[in-house]
């Protein structure tokens, strides 16, 4: 107070003076147990008629429409790669995003019964000490699932990219990226499990018994992989866009084909974004209201990125369903039908575009080609009707 021009009884005038309340919280927090400074902190927030913010229900929503949503459009994608589509079999990036959706199911859990059920979103001094060990419990949790998934969707939008392009320099790159991903994502994730000697500590330094432990340096770790990402990121929307000029396709084709490859540039946007919530990672006195946004933003992310690798598949889905609507990849001389008479016997032959009409991206899929060139071939299905003469 002896820093202060108001009298010790002026509630109001104490209140407002941010110097008083940084000297007082210095002092508390130097002075005081854990427990007894979020206890001071809730009594003169009180005192000063300070508002009761919350933000919890914001989270919660979002992290459960989107959670929603993608974890649907994974189910589809897979059901119709599974079933309905030519190959009837999944290829090596469905399986990991099968891996990444079991990941995203209980991550979807967590950051409601966890993080938001936790005080995810609300002043830390409205916690006791034991609600604040348990909440960030729960983040070191989520942490860990955030960085597994990132890395899970990354290697399945490199191993549906090999499966595309057949250029041997353009599959050399995209290897690299793969094992990049794969080693990076190893990495991080055994940094974020270890990252406190002991493990628990990570979370009981924020409890009534904090114990003994030391960590390394989180704020780094944090930005380090928020950096590797988004330039991982930038280099995976390059490599497609950059293979298009050399496909066999009518222009308007080529303009589609771009538009959804950089729909990925969203999942970019977003990790920039994210890169701003990062500020405060880890530094804060207010983490249950400071770890907010980066919870808010990582957890958009996660879903976005799922949606966006399912996105090739629902554009097949909604072509097998409404070729008309959506318009055809054939020219007028592809249908051909004739009659052949052999022992009786009318054999009717249909060539029809079905699998052109069903995907922008068959052509694209069905390439084979040198590293020089990629040559297009069409996918057709035969079918046949066979009817007996007396």
């Amino acid at each position: 107070m002896s820093e202060s021009t108001c009298p010790a009884t002026d509630t109001q005038c104490v209140c407002h003076d941010p110097q008083v309340q940084k000297s007082a919280a210095a002092c508390i927090s130097q002075a005081c147990s854990l427990a007894d400074s979020l206890s001071a902190k809730n009594a003169t927030q009180t005192a000063c008629g300070a508002p009761v913010r919350s933000k919890t229900r914001q989270y919660y929503n979002m992290s459960v429409t989107l959670g929603v949503l993608a974890v649907s459009l994974v189910l589809v994608r897979v059901g119709f790669k599974r079933f309905w589509s030519p190959s009837r079999s999944l290829g090596p990036d469905d399986k990991i995003i099968l891996l990444t959706l079991a990941l995203r199911v209980s991550g979807t859990v967590l950051n409601v019964k966890g993080l938001a059920d936790h005080g995810l979103g609300r002043d830390v001094w409205t916690m006791s000490a034991r609600e604040l060990s348990t909440f960030v419990m729960w983040l070191y949790i989520m942490e860990v699932l955030y960085l597994a998934e990132l890395s899970l969707l990354k290697l399945s939008l490199s191993a549906f990219y090999l499966s595309v392009f057949p250029g041997t320099g353009v599959r050399r790159l995209l290897w690299g990226v793969c094992a990049d991903n794969a080693l990076f994502g190893v990495a991080f994730v055994t940094a974020a499990i270890f990252q406190c000697s002991p493990i628990h500590y990570w979370w009981t330094q924020y409890g009534e018994h904090p114990g003994r432990g030391r960590c390394i340096n989180i704020n780094a770790m944090g930005w380090s992989n928020a950096t590797m990402s988004v330039l991982i990121d930038v280099v995976m929307i390059a490599v497609p866009l950059s293979q298009i000029s050399k496909l066999n396709l009518h222009w308007r084709r080529k303009v589609g084909v771009v538009i959804m490859f950089l729909t990925g540039t969203f999942v970019t946007v977003v990790s920039i974004l994210r890169l701003r919530s990062l500020v405060s990672f880890a530094n804060s006195n207010n983490p249950t209201w400071d770890q907010w946004e980066v919870a808010y933003w990582s957890t958009i992310e996660v879903n976005i990125g799922m949606i966006c690798t399912c996105l090739p598949s629902l554009r097949l889905l909604l072509l097998r369903l409404f070729p008309r609507l959506l318009g055809s990849t054939t020219a007028s001389g592809d249908r051909v039908s004739y009659a052949h008479a052999s022992r009786g016997q009318t054999v009717l032959r249909s060539l029809t575009s079905l699998e052109s009409h069903e995907n922008e991206l068959t052509d694209i899929e069905n390439a084979k080609g040198s590293d020089c060139q990629s040559n297009l071939t069409k996918s057709t299905r035969v079918l046949v009707k066979s009817e007996e003469h007396p």
